[in-house]
């Protein structure tokens, strides 16, 4: 797809977060080298704002910056 990929990782991260279904986003966001990862965990993801190259979005804010064309998808 043009917006999405379907990633398995082969490899676990390092302890990102406490959480270890948190570490699993990271996985899959650098296994498909991800620019965006949009998520509601206000706890554990969000406050990191960047993972590697992949800016942290609320579902909110990616749609605002969509519709303000601040990034190109």
């Amino acid at each position: 797809s043009k917006y999405a990929t379907i990633v398995e990782p082969r490899e676990h991260s390092k302890r990102i977060s406490n959480d270890i279904a948190d570490n699993r986003i990271f996985e899959a966001a650098e296994a498909g080298g991800a620019s965006h990862i949009v998520t509601g965990d206000k706890k554990h993801i969000l406050p990191l704002k960047k993972y590697k190259t992949a800016k942290i979005f609320l579902p909110a804010g990616f749609l605002k910056a969509l519709q303000n064309k601040k990034f190109v998808v």
